[in-house]
């Protein structure tokens, strides 16, 4: 009897075993999914008006620029401030100064723009094919939007 009681347990056991190892690969993203995700992100929160955006952190997965955009019919429009060149990586706590001050009740969007050419200026004001606005890999262009209040 006892042996039939560990028998049943053993094979309980190893169904279960089965059934985990089976539904585990379904239900986590593969590994090099989430670390490409992890590549890119720009968060700021709401800003005071001023003549600088603080950005609490950025992420980088190749060398960029932090560029803040006023908004124009509900897009990114013009620039009005751009950081210097970051290096590939985790950034905290910047500060981009901006050519005009920000006013109460603006939106503005803060977005990454990579150094296409490698000169390590920001050339995309004066040529929009270039240091254009970095994409994460969904092909959504790497940004975030801020209110001023």
């Amino acid at each position: 009897m006892i042996k039939k009681i560990l028998w049943l347990v053993v094979v309980v056991l190893v169904v279960w075993g089965v059934y985990v190892l089976a539904t585990k690969d379904q239900n986590e993203a593969p590994a090099e999914e989430v670390a490409t995700e992890a590549n890119f992100a720009v968060a700021a929160g709401d800003q005071k008006p001023g003549s600088e955006v603080k950005v609490g952190l950025a992420i980088l997965a190749e060398p960029a620029f932090l560029v803040v955009h006023r908004e124009e019919d509900s897009a990114p429009g013009a620039i009005v401030g751009v950081s210097g060149l970051l290096t590939v990586g985790t950034h905290s706590d910047l500060s981009i100064s901006l050519s005009r001050a920000a006013q109460s009740g603006e939106t503005l969007y803060v977005m990454a723009h990579r150094d296409t050419n490698g000169n390590g200026i920001f050339d995309y004001a004066a040529d929009a094919s270039l240091d254009v606005p970095s994409v994460d890999s969904q092909s959504r262009v790497v940004m975030t939007m801020v209110l001023v209040r």
